[in-house]
C-alpha cells in the first residue's frame, strides 16, 4: 500500500488530498488549513533541489511552505 492509501484505510472517514506538483500541494494545504490544523508535508523537504526527469532544479519546501503561509495571511 502506498501512504496515501495506508491512511485512507485506517481513518476513511477523513478527507485526504494526494496533489502534485509540490507547490500546488503545499498551497493546497495551507488553503484549507485552520487554526490549530496541522499539516503533514510527506516528501523530501530537507533537500535544497528536486529531480525533474534526470536535471536538479533548484527547489525548497520549506521556503515553498513559508511562501504559502506568508501569502495567506499567517505568521
Amino acid at each position: 500500500k502506498t501512504l496515501v492509501e495506508a491512511a485512507r484505510s485506517a481513518r476513511p472517514e477523513l478527507e485526504i488530498f494526494e496533489v502534485s506538483p509540490p507547490e500546488a500541494a503545499i498551497r493546497k494545504a495551507v488553503s484549507l488549513a485552520k487554526p490549530g490544523d496541522s499539516i503533514l508535508w510527506a516528501g523530501p523537504g530537507h533537500q535544497d533541489y528536486r529531480d525533474i526527469e534526470g536535471v536538479r532544479t533548484p527547489y525548497s519546501a520549506r521556503q515553498e511552505a513559508r511562501d504559502a503561509l506568508r501569502e495567506a495571511g499567517w505568521r
